[in-house]
Order: structure tokens, then sequence, then C-alpha cells
């Protein structure tokens, strides 16, 4: 019941916004002269009205949620009514202190409606509270589509003027207590929230408060500036684990200890927020292979600004000390393909590009690419960008312990496939990535080389341990004019595919002018990189082999063929004696030794016996000395890590025959041999004979020789043990 003498505007709110509840008593007074009614001031007369109710449900104006579930009163008394509640609630909130009153129901379109209370409960129902009232304009929709954990406090006094109900007069706190925010991407998860944010209708102010963002504490500050502008200033604490929702899994593993940091975001009513973060990484450490590779002490400063590019995208500019800046234009919508185009450059400033697409440009100092096969590839995104083009230029380039020198690449990419050419000093190519259709496949990586240069191992270097071989492709190698160091090897050809652990080279064949290298082999990476070869060495000029290995002068002519089997740590190409293992057969027919100096061939020197002359006797200088001519070398020779193991080397020339068995030590360049030298006396016999005897003898001699298969020339055998160093063996003759 209201007096027909209450104006319109306030009788309407009573009537429309007082949805419900239950009367459990009422009481009224009336006296005076109703003729004088409204009695302003209590003037003339008194009208007193007081309503019981429970299960009330008001709405203070159609912006704002419901409050149910109301216990408490109403008071008419004069001209002004008062609404009290012990209790009520606000979605599963409790809210108590809860009080509304029109100072004058009489007063026309002057008054107004006047609201406090207070509530606690759950944050998810104050941020509902926030986005579903006018709140959510003072806070410039920053709680749209966020969530939350915890509980929390409001406070809100309210002034709803009759004449302008829709922009209500607002005044609140809240009261964080150790919450947990998720708001809407890209803005972070913020933890541990603890603080007071004081709002208005027209914006909010805050001061230190307290919350845990990036994987550690932070002090974060909002103020709406003249404008409307909302402006956040938070600074903390960061760790690796802290970047996870902005870093795939495995680069965020290689981030340790923590840096200092600072964002601000800016927010314009109605459109996207502008972000920026600032951190000199102190602090820090960053494992990744080069070159984002940094140490905890040394500072690389962080910049990143995301800004509005339009309504609808968002433009995001990163700075990676002096290495590298990125420019990316990302869609706002979470619906919507998120990266439009990005730039990228290395050492200068990356300008977006006018097509969708990647660009990467610029030159990059150092570029372990070992370090990168290393690195898993989990998580990464299947969709490939519908223009990728790269030019690069690399100072140094690491790949398996060796460093390439000024290389330039130019990498673009024809729908899924990518095709990248290579040309610096050293090498001239190009090489095809094309990726799996089905799970049955493997990616595909062709590659051909007019000329390709393998400089020397760096120098301790050791063994490449940790390799990923999880999603390593299927490889073909071809390279026309291949060179290790500075020494030409020939034509490389190599087919591999993956397996367990590593790759299996179905062949490797190596052709050059004096020679012919096939090999098939398995490399397993893990923990030990070891391969397991099986190889077979054609070598049709012995000579020019050894020339064009680094020992000019050693051997004249001759062929021979090495089988053999083998394992050694280390690539296909890293053949280190120290790890090498296996069994080989050697023959070798129609060479000769040469007079060997000391030097990197001193082996071949023991092997030829040209030392026998100057540590005995007798004289052999007209068989060793100056270069034993063989027509025929077999061996069986057993490798264990770098030591030869053999007990039938034959060695045949027309002077002589020489057997040998024992151990050398090729990393301690020693040997423990025996020897047996059988000279052969063939046709100085004859000759003897036939100057003693007559022609007729020496005819006799010569042909029982044939068909005895020379009797006489194995008829002296001398033996020796040969041991010590290479560079001074120490040879005595047998008894």
């Amino acid at each position: 019941y209201l007096p027909l003498a209450v104006k319109q505007p306030a009788y309407d709110w009573v009537r429309t916004n007082l949805l419900g509840g239950t009367v459990t008593g009422a009481q009224f007074q009336i006296k005076g002269d109703l003729a004088n009614f409204p009695f302003h001031n209590d003037k003339n007369g008194l009208l007193a009205v007081q309503v019981k109710f429970r299960d009330g449900s008001l709405q203070p104006d159609p912006k704002f949620p419901v409050i149910d579930h109301i216990n408490g009163n109403v008071r008419f008394v004069g001209t002004s009514m008062l609404a009290q509640a012990d209790s009520a609630k606000l979605y599963t909130s409790n809210l108590y202190d809860i009080s509304a009153s029109i100072p004058d129901l009489f007063g026309g379109d002057k008054e107004a409606l006047y609201a406090k209370g207070k509530g606690e409960g759950t944050l998810t129902d104050l941020i509902r509270f926030t986005n579903n009232s006018p709140v959510h304009k003072a806070l410039d929709d920053l709680t749209a589509g966020a969530t939350g954990t915890g509980n929390a406090q409001l406070s809100l006094q309210l002034r709803l003027p009759f004449h302008d109900i829709l922009h209500p007069v607002i005044n609140g706190v809240i009261h964080f207590q150790n919450n947990t925010i998720t708001p809407h991407k890209p803005l972070p998860e913020l933890d541990a929230v603890s603080g007071r944010l004081d709002f208005t209708q027209s914006g909010v102010s805050a001061r230190n408060i307290d919350l845990k963002i990036l994987g550690g504490p932070a002090t974060a500050a909002a103020q709406t500036l003249p404008g409307g502008i909302v402006h956040i200033s938070v600074q903390g604490q960061m760790t690796g684990p802290g970047l996870a929702p902005y870093l795939p899994p495995d680069i965020v593993a290689k981030i340790g200890g923590s840096a200092a940091w600072q964002g601000n975001i800016s927010v314009a009513h109605g459109h996207p927020p502008t972000m920026s973060f600032d951190s000199s990484l102190t602090g820090m450490t960053i494992g990744l292979p080069q070159p984002f590779r940094k140490l905890a002490a040394d500072p690389m400063p962080l910049h990143i600004v995301a800004s509005p590019a339009d309504d609808s995208n968002m433009l995001i500019d990163i700075r990676y000390g002096d290495l590298v800046t990125a420019e990316l234009l990302r869609a706002v919508q979470a619906d919507a393909q998120p990266i439009q185009r990005v730039a990228i450059n290395f050492g200068g400033t990356a300008t977006l590009p006018a097509a969708p697409g990647l660009w990467i440009s610029g030159h990059i100092p150092i570029l372990d690419l070992t370090g990168w096969s290393t690195e898993p590839q989990s998580g990464a995104s299947s969709e490939i960008p519908p223009k990728i083009d790269v030019k690069v230029s690399v100072g140094r380039l690491d790949l398996f312990q060796r460093q390439f020198q000024d290389i330039s690449l130019h990498t673009e990419n024809i729908g899924t496939q990518w095709r990248t050419a290579v040309s610096s000093a050293t090498m001239r190519g190009s090489i095809d990535w094309t990726p799996h259709v089905t799970s049955a496949q493997h990616d595909k990586l062709s590659a051909h080389f007019k000329t390709l240069t393998i400089p020397e191992a760096a120098p301790g270097g050791g063994p490449v341990t940790e390799i990923n071989t999880t999603h390593w492709p299927e490889l073909a190698l071809d390279v026309a004019d291949l060179q290790i160091g500075k020494r030409h090897m020939g034509h490389l050809d190599v087919q591999a595919v993956p397996v367990a652990d590593g790759l299996r080279f179905d062949h490797i064949t190596l052709t050059a002018s004096d020679s012919t290298l096939k090999m098939s082999a398995v490399w397993r990476p893990k923990i030990i990189p070891e391969t397991v070869a099986t190889l077979r060495l054609n070598i049709k000029n012995i000579g020019q082999f050894f020339d064009r290995y680094g020992h000019p002068d050693t051997i004249k002519g001759g062929s021979a063929i090495i089988d053999g089997q083998a394992n050694w740590n280390g690539t296909p190409v890293d053949i280190t004696l120290t790890s090498l293992a296996g069994q080989f057969t050697l023959t070798a027919e129609n060479g000769q030794f040469l007079k060997i100096e000391p030097g990197a061939a001193r082996l071949l020197g023991i092997l030829s016996l040209q030392a026998l002359p100057r540590h005995i006797g007798l004289d052999f200088s007209d068989i060793f000395s100056d270069g034993f001519a063989f027509e025929d070398i077999s061996a069986t020779l057993k490798l264990d890590h770098g030591i030869i193991h053999s007990q039938d080397f034959l060695m045949d020339g027309p002077a002589a025959s020489v057997q040998m068995n024992g151990t050398i030590n090729m990393n301690a360049e020693t040997q423990q041999l025996r020897a047996s030298v059988s000279p052969k006396l063939n046709g100085t016999v004859a000759l003897a004979s036939s100057l003693l005897g007559g022609p007729v003898v020496a005819l006799g001699v010569y042909a029982a020789q044939e068909l005895l298969k020379n009797p006489f020339g194995h008829a002296i055998r001398y033996d020796y043990t040969i041991t010590g160093s290479w560079a001074d063996p120490l040879i005595k003759k047998g008894e």
C-alpha cells in the first residue's frame, strides 16, 4: 500500500523493483487532518508504517542482479522510506548490513534511492556481480570472461536518482583474500591476490595489491586516468615455470633462476588493452642452444608491447637484446586464427609484412644446429603458415662439433614442403624437407650439394650426446665434391631411415678416382653415440690414396681391398681410434713401399721393415731400405679400441716373403710384433749356377725352382721381434 500522493517515479520503483517476499507482520499509525497529507517533517500529522518480511527479492535497478532471501523490515515514516535487512543472498554469497532509503517519497524527480550493504562469499559470485552490473564499466570490462577461486568481501554504496535511474552513483570496495583470478587471455593468471580495490561508477583505484604472477611475487596498482583509461602497473619476479602458459614446455624446462620485471596495462573503453612488459632477465639462465643461450649474470633486455591494431587484432612487438626483434599481428577473438602475420629480424628491426605469413631475415652470429636437434618437438603445431620466407646469414653454424663459417640460407615453403638454398665459400646446394602424410611414414630430408667442405672437428668437442631422434626424417644426401678439412674425398651418396633410437644407413658410398668406399651402418646417438658398420674399401691405386690422405711418397702403385665390420663411438664420419673395434680382412697386390721418412706414416715404415738393415747386422739394403716391392699382402686384423691384433699378416714380393703376428697400439704408437723374413734367391741362384757350372746346370736349377715352387727361395729364414715405439723401434734377431 502506498498513498496515491506518492510521486510517480518513487511509486514505479517500489512497485517494479520490490519483486517479492512474505510479510510476517505489519503495524501502522496515522493521526492528523488528512487534508494536510503528506505530513512533511511530521507537521500537522503523522504517518508511520512498519512491515516485517522474509524471503524478499529486490533489484536495485534493471542493470543490477537480483538480491534475494532478504529478511528484514520496511518503515514508512512521514514522507520517507527506510528498508533494512539483517541477511540476504547474492547468488550463493551472504549479504549483511543492508539498507535502502528514499528520503522523500513525495519529492518527485529530485529524489533518489540510497542503498548500501556488505557481502562476503566466493570470488566467482563477486565477478558475476561485477559483470552483470554497472560496476563492469568502472573496470572497463577487465573482468569479462574471468574466473576466480577463494572468498572475497564487498562493500557497496549506491545512489539511484529517479530522474536518471540508469546512471547510478556507485562507491565500493573489494577486499581480496588470497584469491586466484584467471582473466581473459592474453592476461596471465593471478595467484595469491590480497589487497583492496576501490571503485566508483567512473573508475577504480588500488595500491599495493599483493599477488603471485609468472611464478613469483608481485605488487600491483590500478588507477583510472582522465578520459576513462584504466591503467594497471605490476612489478615482480618471474621464473621459468611461471612462463609455462606462454612458452612450449620444452623451452620452459631450459629456463632457470628468476628475474625482475615490470608490466603496464592500459584499457580504453571499447578497445583491446595495450600492454607492455620489460625485464633485463638478469638472474635468469636460458639453456637453449645458440643463438638464445644466456648465463644468469648476463643482462639480455626483453621488451614486449601489445597494442590494438584495430578492434579485432593486436599488434605485438618483441625485442630480445640486440639479437632479434619480432612483430606479430594476432587476432583478439579466440575463435579466429591466432597469428595472422609475423616478421622476425636478427640484428635489425622487424617490419610486419603486408601479406599473411612468416618472414625471417637478418644475421645470426652463432647457430647451433646440433643443440636444436636435441630439443624435443612435442607440442609443435602442425598448421603451416600460407607463406614462409627465411633469408638469413649465419656467421658460424655449429653441427656435430664442426664449425661452418659465413653461410647464407634462403628457405621457402610450397604448401607443406620446404626448400632451403645454401651457399658459402665452402658449400653450395639445396635441402628439401617433405613432411609425412600418414602416421606410418617419416618426414623426408633430401640434400644435394655441388660442393661441400666439412671442417675438422673442433678441438675438445668430444662426442655428441643426448641427441633426440624421436622425429628424425628419412635422409638422402648427394654431394658431388666432398671435402673434409683440406682433403678431397670424392662423390658421396647416403641413404638412411630412422630406427629405434637412431638412424640406419642403408648405404654410404664414397667414390674417388683412386678408391670406392661402400658402407652400411646403424647410428645410435643415445647416451654414448655409437656407430655399427659393415664396410668394403676398394683401393685402385694405393699410392694415390695415401697421397690424398696426407701421406705422400709412401707407396708406389698397388691395389687393395679391405672388408670388415666395426663399431665406434661417434657419428659415421667421426671414426675415433680410441673407440674403434671390429674385424677386417686385408688383401693388396702389386705395389712398392717407398723410403718413408719419420712422420705420420711411421707405421708403414714398420710394416715395410725398412728399419731392419740399420738395426741388425744383415745387409737387406737391396730388399727393404729403398722400398720393398710386394706382389701380395693378406691379413686378418682384429681391432679393439685402437689396438690391432693379427696372427696372419703375410707379405710376398719378388725379393722376399714376410710373415708377421702380434699387436700394434695405435693410441700409444707402439708395437709388439714377431716377423719372419725369407729372402728369395730366384734368378740370383740361376745366374750363379750358370757362372759356376755352365748353362746346363743353370737350366737345371731354374727348372727345379719352378717345378718345386721355389725351394731355394725359402731355404733361408730370419726371425725378429719388433717392440718399442714407431719412431724408434727395438728390433732383435730371434734365436
